[in-house]
């Protein structure tokens, strides 16, 4: 499973929550962002880091990252911006957010953190890819 997370659209805490529960199924994680919003989170071990700093460059580093493939797909944000790419995926797409954008709720599994916890992320990661 790859794991694409934007540390500039999601407060560090619930960052920090998220690459928690992720960390525990050894998913492939490529976070990118501002570097003082990259180094207020505890990630996995196995995370790879991507300092961007500017305008959409979290997001063009996430985007070069991502690979097209049948294995499921959590995106880590809140913007729209991955909507299309979500869209597209041929696996099963989840988001994982505050106040996700609408775009990203027609084309994926909404998880909002704020809202619903973490239990919804429990449970579609353990469908999508059991321990």
């Amino acid at each position: 499973m790859q794991v694409l997370a934007d540390a500039d659209n999601l407060a560090a805490r619930w960052m920090t929550v998220t690459m928690r529960i992720v960390g525990g199924y050894g998913c492939a994680v490529t976070a990118a962002g501002a570097a003082g919003r990259l180094a207020a989170v505890r990630w996995p071990a196995q995370c790879r880091l991507v300092a961007a700093e500017g305008w959409q460059r979290a997001d063009l580093a996430l985007a070069g990252a991502y690979r097209s493939d049948e294995a499921p797909l959590l995106l880590v944000t809140g913007d729209g911006d991955f909507a299309y790419l979500a869209s597209r995926h041929p696996g099963p797409v989840a988001v994982a957010g505050v106040l996700v954008a609408r775009a990203l709720r027609d084309t994926a599994t909404v998880i909002d953190l704020a809202r619903d916890g973490a239990a919804p992320l429990v449970r579609w990661l353990n469908h999508v890819s059991p321990r």
